[in-house]
């Protein structure tokens, strides 16, 4: 588990050092160059949001489903733990 977590921060890191670097999509680059008003900035924000909001969803909606899953699962677990030991004698160990 450490190393998977100091794996984890360290790309993290590396990514985070090369941020500067990183490109728009043509489009929107075009757009935020060619525009004469101050919108533009706003609207490739706005954008960058709403593309976001897909993935973002998509890892929400799984990651609530596993915790669902794990809930119900450790729930049967408790219940037949229950049951053995209701069902055992009582003088047998």
């Amino acid at each position: 588990m450490y190393k998977f977590l100091s794996i984890a921060v360290l790309l993290t890191l590396l990514l985070a050092v090369n941020i500067d670097v990183a490109e728009a999509c043509p489009m929107c680059q075009t757009a935020v160059e060619s525009d004469a008003e101050n919108n533009a900035p706003k609207a490739y924000m706005y954008s960058i949001i709403f593309m976001l909001i897909g993935p973002a969803a998509l890892f929400i909606g799984f990651s609530y489903g596993v915790y669902k899953l794990s809930k119900v699962e450790n729930a049967a677990l408790e219940a037949a733990e229950h049951f053995a030991q209701v069902a055992a004698p009582e003088g047998s160990s």
